[in-house]
């Protein structure tokens, strides 16, 4: 994928008029950063999604093309991508959920681990629901740390980051497990930050996965 540090803080694929996520005046950059807001899927973007799907999950966890064009047909699909010099930095990608209340966050991936990226970026979806009068923020993530990469020391503990921004554990078989689109979500997940989520497949949550939410009103 080419460098786009040359490209204005805050470009858009396509219009983004009424997005929860478009970049405003709180935008989240810092130093070369550039901040590109997603509202429909591109070969660019998958190929974004697969170098950052490569430095924050295992092979299992990740997502195909097909997978993509799935959840972009999703209901208020959108998303962000933070790129600097060295490429693409994070992606952090969401879609309501049926109720239409809520927003269901799918995928939080980011290259470094450690530089608080997943945490500005995690901040500012936080801050824009509240605004927008979201009733909560619901996702699925790995028990316990991304694992140590033959570059990477193993991440913080997934439910203990997420907990530092009032998330709960949802239990299972409570009625009110993290997803609304159980039945057709396919068998991919994604789940590291310390930064990143991702949801449930059509036989239920993968061995590990925990489903959480943040009640925001």
């Amino acid at each position: 994928m080419c460098n786009s540090v040359s490209r204005a803080v805050g470009e858009t694929l396509h219009s983004t008029t009424g997005h929860l996520l478009s970049p405003g005046e709180d935008s989240l950059t810092k130093g070369d950063e550039v901040l590109r807001h997603i509202a429909a899927w591109t070969s660019e973007l998958q190929d974004a999604l697969e170098l950052l799907e490569a430095s924050a999950f295992s092979p299992e966890l990740r997502y195909s093309t097909e997978d993509m064009m799935e959840r972009a047909g999703k209901q208020g699909f959108e998303g962000l991508l933070l790129e600097d010099a060295s490429g693409p930095a994070a992606i952090m990608l969401v879609y309501r959920l049926e109720s239409g209340e809520g927003l269901y966050l799918d995928t939080l991936a980011v290259r470094d681990r450690g530089r608080g990226t997943g945490t500005r970026l995690l901040s500012f979806l936080i801050h824009r629901c509240r605004s927008a009068g979201i009733t909560e923020i619901r996702l699925d993530t790995e028990v316990g740390p991304p694992p140590a990469t033959a570059d990477k020391a193993a991440g913080q503990d997934l439910p203990v980051y997420y907990k530092r921004f009032g998330f709960e554990e949802v239990p299972l078989g409570s009625g009110a497990t993290a997803l609304d689109s159980r039945e057709t979500a396919p068998a991919s997940q994604n789940a590291a930050p310390p930064d990143a989520a991702a949801p449930p497949d059509a036989a239920g949550l993968i061995s590990g996965n925990l489903a959480m939410r943040l009640r925001l009103r």
